[in-house]
């Protein structure tokens, strides 16, 4: 046995101490071989001299009046140990949680980078490749900032796992808690060899680029790329148009499908349905008409199938768009039996229409449904609003995710519904008369102003909600208001109070 065999071994027949403890006595046999080389000894000859490791540490224990027969669980302290039951309960409960689980979701969402391709879809060139650039720097932006919270999170579950260690085998699994300490997100970049000034260069120049382009975008006025797509206005001497007449009664159905075109309906003094459809680029619109099954059906497919084919190559900043737009014109003393339109990314324009069923759907553009009379209808979208304006119905479906809903002068039919359906948009209802009413949303804010019905039931997470009536002898039969965080006020009395 040498010097190093030998403190080793005493080392860890002193494990029941703490680190200062051992390190003492450590220190202490050490100067005792330095001592013996002065005086001329050899390590073998202070090793016979001295008591085998196991009878200087049972001594050393005994000093300390510890059993070395002792497990080392019976030197754990209570009150540390209650103290990480509390801090389990509390905190770790929740904070590993979130420390792992949000930067892993936002990881995940950074894939959804590939969708960025897109712009190509809907704008020219050179716009399509500002908004591109722009947004490919937010992401170098965004993709940082999940590193930065992965390795917040990866700090916070290793120091909380390092605590529990340490209080329940003190310093015994040094090297196991030294590997979980060297857990780090930083490390790898270290690995990769990839320079600090690189990331901060690239890091800063992102921040510049997003600043630039979102100022390009926001600021610069008559230029085409500000223009969002839906709400996109052509001046070309290309558009051309084509007109179609048709024979039409009672109880048809018009229903269109379509991923860009502009939408507008109305009626007309005319007896017979016109469609007019203008464009700008070849596309593939169809019309499938039966005047004895009593339908007209629109489409287009041509953007669907290789949207490549139909970029705009024109580098100019005030490129026109490629555009499709229809007009519908429907005799007055006709009364359809369904209209059913959507439109991905272009706005719908509802006028004086009068029918049994009514259905319009929008991804990105506004709904305008005006001066209309129907039995059944809805109106869904994702971000777009929905304003709907003079207007009697029976009921009436609206579902929205971010987009505003707007209700104004809507009169409805006896034992009529009318449900609202929204996650972060805002919903106004003014001069509404209706039997029930249901709005449901997560954080918009609901404003309810001259709103007369029998029972109105409003949830949400996080929104507010405001209800007042001109009519303040009004009473609802049934008020509900049922959230979470937001405030309800209200003036508006009900016969449950």
């Amino acid at each position: 046995m040498n010097k190093k065999q030998f403190l080793r071994e005493l080392e860890n027949e002193l494990s029941l101490l703490n680190y200062n403890e051992r390190r003492e006595i450590i220190s202490f046999y050490e100067d005792r071989f330095q001592n013996a080389i002065f005086e001329g000894k050899t390590e073998e000859d202070l090793i016979n001299e001295l008591e085998r490791p196991s009878e200087i540490a049972k001594n050393v224990l005994n000093e300390y009046g510890i059993n070395s027969g002792e497990s080392k669980k019976h030197r754990i302290d209570l009150l540390s140990v209650f103290g990480i039951i509390w801090f389990d309960i509390l905190v770790s409960s929740w904070l590993v949680t979130v420390s792992v689980v949000v930067p892993l979701s936002l990881a995940a969402s950074w894939f959804s980078y590939i969708w960025v391709f897109t712009v190509f879809k809907y704008y020219s060139f050179f716009p399509a490749l500002l908004r591109f650039i722009g947004v490919s720097a937010g992401y170098v932006i965004y993709f940082f900032v999940i590193i930065l919270l992965m390795e917040l999170g990866l700090k916070i579950v290793t120091r909380i796992l390092n605590w529990h260690i340490n209080v329940f085998t003190g310093d015994n699994y040094k090297s196991l808690k030294n590997k979980i300490d060297n857990i780090s997100i930083f490390r790898l970049f270290k690995k990769l060899n990839i320079p600090n000034k690189v990331i901060l260069i690239t890091i800063g120049a992102s921040l510049i680029t997003t600043f630039v382009v979102a100022i390009i975008l926001f600021y610069q006025e008559d230029s085409s790329i500000i223009i969002p797509s839906g709400t996109r206005s052509v001046e070309t001497h290309e558009l051309e148009t084509d007109v179609y007449i048709y024979n039409i009664s009672d109880s048809f159905d018009i229903t269109g499908d379509f991923e860009d075109m502009k939408i507008t309906y109305e009626v007309t003094d005319s007896d017979k349905l016109t469609v007019t459809h203008s464009y700008n680029y070849d596309n593939e619109f169809t019309i499938d008409y039966s005047e004895t099954s009593k339908y007209l059906n629109m489409f287009d497919e041509s953007k669907k199938e290789n949207w490549l084919d139909y970029i705009n190559w024109d580098f100019s900043i005030n490129s026109n768009y490629l555009v499709q737009e229809l007009h519908i014109e429907v005799p007055s003393n006709v009364s359809l039996n369904e209209l059913d339109l959507s439109s991905v990314s272009d706005p719908i324009t509802i006028s004086d229409y009068i029918g049994d069923t009514l259905d319009i759907d929008s991804v990105s553009s506004a709904i305008s449904i005006i001066s209309s009379e129907f039995t059944n209808g809805s109106a869904d979208n994702v971000s777009g609003e929905i304003i709907i304006n003079g207007v009697a119905t029976k009921d009436l479906v609206i579902n929205s995710i971010s987009g505003n809903v707007e209700l104004n002068t809507i009169s409805s039919q006896e034992n009529s519904r009318i449900d609202i359906d929204s996650v972060s948009g805002n919903v106004s209802l003014l001069e509404l008369y209706a039997n029930e009413v249901s709005i449901e949303t997560i954080s918009g804010d609901v404003s309810l102003s001259n709103v007369y019905v029998s029972g109105m039931d409003i949830q949400t997470v996080s929104g507010n909600a405001d209800y007042y009536n001109t009519d303040t002898s009004f009473v609802l039969d049934d008020l509900n208001f049922d959230s979470i965080s937001g405030k309800f006020n209200h003036s508006v009395p009900n016969k449950q109070n």
